[in-house]
């Protein structure tokens, strides 16, 4: 329960303090249309509530974060595993290394010629996210004991059981943490719809509320992305808690 509660009140804690720099700055500038204070902005996000809009483009936008989410989920693990093979993570290695480099604005150019409206946010957030889960469940299975391994062969431990008494221990903990991957592909697919101009999405919200100068609506619009955010990550910690009292080690 102190875990649980620690990992309410340090967020509490840190958006109480955002707040409060967001207000002086607001107050500061003394000039809404360049940045509105806490108090228009939730004016605004109240009112995008009550819009059809807002709710269809929200489920739309989470529908591809979370495809995109377990599209790079089930890559990364079955590449990382694939890597156990030499030839295989040397084949690998240096693709998702070019994958890492290609700059997001490229992707999402190139995606838009070649795919459409509707297809290239998700494919734009797989593309950044993959290289980094990969990488993840990769150092993962490297870290599986070499020696249990080895003992495993020797005493030809069947490789189901060998699979779930060595790799899945391995295997959870980054497998917990990815679930913040959501919250990046969030922002990853509002932005891609965004210069899209996907319909019926978060994005084309925001880039509305850009072209009308509505600077309190479109900072209402960050706001749901950003709740999202916290929602998917505070998830992920609670489920972390349980893990670790069983000898889990998250990095």
């Amino acid at each position: 329960m102190k875990k649980a509660a620690e990992i309410v009140i340090y967020p509490v804690l840190a958006v109480a303090l955002m707040l409060a720099v967001w207000a002086v700055a607001a107050a500061a500038t003394g000039e809404s249309l360049l940045l509105p204070t806490p108090a228009e902005t939730a004016a605004a996000f109240v009112k995008l509530l009550k819009a059809r809009a807002f709710w269809v483009g929200t489920g739309n936008t989470f529908a591809r974060a979370v495809v995109a989410y377990l599209v790079c989920l089930a890559a990364s693990v079955l590449l990382a595993a694939a890597a156990r093979i030499k030839p295989v993570r040397r084949l690998v290695s240096p693709v998702m290394t070019t994958v890492r480099s290609v700059p997001t604005m490229a992707v999402i150019f190139l995606l838009l010629l070649w795919t459409g409206a509707r297809t290239a946010p998700v494919l734009v957030a797989v593309t950044v996210m993959l290289p980094t889960m990969y990488s993840q469940f990769e150092t993962a299975l490297d870290s599986a004991n070499a020696g249990l391994g080895e003992m495993s062969d020797v005493y030809r431990v069947p490789k189901l059981r060998r699979f779930t008494m060595l790799y899945v221990p391995s295997l959870a903990p980054p497998l917990v943490s990815s679930a913040t991957f959501l919250s990046l592909g969030v922002k990853l697919v509002v932005a891609a719809e965004a210069l899209a101009m996907t319909a019926s999405s978060l994005g084309i919200l925001l880039m509305q509320a850009n072209v009308a100068l509505e600077t309190a609506r479109l900072m209402a619009v960050a706001l749901a992305a950003v709740i999202i955010g916290f929602i998917v990550e505070g998830l992920a910690a609670l489920i972390k808690i349980p893990l670790k009292k069983r000898g889990f080690v998250f990095g």
